[in-house]
């Protein structure tokens, strides 16, 4: 990558391939230039998607990649992973459109989840079982367990995975406050009596 190891934020435009910033996100050994690699990504797939020009090429091997992030680092670093692997935020690609559409990016949003969800279905499921004996150890060890089983929860969520919801719901019941919030982020955008409750226990517990 470019720049690496700079102290101060530099504007520059460049057109790397698709299968240029792919090796990037995958490989890269500069922390801040993997990440960014990871965002651009997303943020194309995304902004595609809201523009109703989906890149389908590039929405599989992203996916693709995902999958490989997951086994490479899923048994030794999930902090990095869930780093690598988290989507842009609404404000971030606010930023990046010339006339703000909400409603079209939120679906885009969405729809990446969904696709990540089915197609990343047995290797979160996995991951989630593994993190079971991790998620309740105090901070700073299981941080990573219990930021990659949020991310788990809302892709799965979103592909309609119904036993997913009996996890975050009992997430938000139990005594771990950071699990209680991502139990309730994973299942504010799903429409089901799962959410309803748990934004009654959240709301009497905390």
């Amino acid at each position: 990558s470019l720049f690496r190891g700079f102290s101060a934020p530099v504007t520059w435009d460049i057109e790397f391939s698709l299968r240029d910033t792919l090796q990037l996100l995958k490989k890269d050994d500069d922390p801040f230039s993997r990440w960014e690699a990871g965002q651009s990504l997303m943020r194309k797939v995304i902004l595609n998607r809201s523009f109703d020009t989906p890149d389908l090429e590039l929405e599989e091997q992203l996916l693709l990649t995902f999958g490989e992030l997951i086994e490479d680092l899923g048994e030794n670093d999930q902090e990095v992973l869930s780093t690598l692997l988290s989507i842009p935020t609404r404000a971030e690609l606010e930023t990046f459109q010339t006339e703000i559409n909400p409603i079209s990016w939120i679906n885009s949003i969405e729809y990446l989840k969904k696709s990540l969800g089915t197609y990343l279905s047995s290797k979160l499921h996995l991951l989630l079982e593994k993190n079971r004996s991790l998620l309740q150890e105090p901070w700073p060890c299981g941080q990573g367990a219990r930021q990659m089983t949020f991310l788990a929860w809302s892709w799965l969520l979103a592909a309609e995975d119904q036993g997913v919801k009996i996890d975050a719901l009992n997430a938000v019941k139990g005594k771990s406050m950071t699990l209680s919030i991502s139990g309730l982020k994973a299942l504010k955008s799903v429409n089901c009596s799962e959410r309803d409750l748990a934004m009654n226990y959240f709301y009497e517990r905390w």
